[in-house]
């Protein structure tokens, strides 16, 4: 967790708390989507430099909790400073390490900043459900749009923008530089791994999704009492399947519609209970209405 008292700088204590307070709401708020940001906080003499932005997400996967859209900015002059802070792929750090990252870079909140979209689950199960089908791609593709609109809203020269990719790379460019086609826009696989600023924005994105689901609230955790962990709210996390996935102990509406959770023990347990004998195979109405199967009628 960070900490607002570890530094004696005047803009950490008032970055962290901002941060802090934003991840708090958006818990409290989990049922809908929430955006905050940062871009108060850069000089004027930052937003008036060539700035360049970078996407990310954290959450496409997990069963529990939300999707966090993250972009990050700074000057372009700055790139060197970033390369030196040591960012990475937030998928290839542990937590201890991309709080540090952090934390660093909420140091440095006078010529770095974010926007950070957390986007509920139960608006992502809506949008896909709802009868004019939204896929996840394009909550994405929105999300991005709207992050790159709040930077340019908020009077920042923004020239450059780099986007790890939602689906097909090229298409994905194309829209958005159809959109903004004033700026430079870059949209590759494995973005985070090429760009520094992508990579600022991976661990801001990944940061704030475990923070939020670390505070999802009471009302919204089933039968899951506080203080039990919910894990990443990923499948393939041992306390997420048996917390959330094979005890089901949460509620239908927090486990959104992503369709990558395969739950295969539900349908291994099935095929075992195949071998029962032919009444429990039976549907449950037949039983209780105790309609019985016959070859002819006389």
């Amino acid at each position: 967790m960070l900490n607002s008292n570890d530094s004696a700088s005047g803009s950490l204590p008032k970055a962290v708390a901002r941060y802090e307070t934003s991840l708090s709401e958006a818990a409290l708020n989990c049922k809908k989507n929430y955006k905050f940001d940062l871009l108060d906080l850069l000089t004027t003499s930052t937003k008036s430099n060539q700035c360049m932005l970078g996407i990310d997400e954290a959450g496409r996967g997990p069963v529990l909790g939300p999707m966090v859209y993250a972009c990050a900015l700074s000057p372009i002059s700055r790139l060197n400073e970033l390369k030196t802070i040591g960012l990475a792929d937030s998928k290839t750090l542990n937590e201890n390490q991309r709080d540090k990252l952090l934390k660093e870079m909420l140091n440095k909140c006078d010529w770095i900043s974010a926007v950070v979209h957390v986007i509920s689950p139960v608006y992502i199960t809506e949008k896909m459900l709802d009868k004019s089908k939204t896929s996840l791609n394009a909550i994405s593709h929105d999300s991005a749009i709207q992050l790159i609109q709040s930077v340019l809203d908020s009077e920042v020269n923004l020239v450059e923008v780099y986007v790890d990719t939602v689906g097909k790379a090229e298409h994905y460019q194309t829209k958005l530089q159809n959109l903004f086609p004033q700026l430079k826009i870059r949209v590759e696989s494995k973005a985070d791994d090429i760009y520094p600023i992508v990579s600022a924005a991976s661990i801001f994105a990944k940061v704030t999704r475990d923070r939020v689901l670390q505070m999802w609230p009471k009302e919204e955790r089933g039968s899951v009492p506080e203080g039990t962990g919910l894990g990443s709210g990923y499948p393939g996390d041992d306390e997420t399947h048996e917390e959330v996935i094979q005890a089901k102990k949460l509620a239908r509406k927090r486990e959104h519609s992503k369709g990558t959770c395969k739950l295969s023990n539900y349908f291994n347990n099935a095929q075992s209970r195949s071998s029962t004998p032919d009444a429990l195979q039976r549907q449950p109405f037949f039983v209780r209405t105790g309609l019985v199967h016959v070859q002819t009628i006389t």
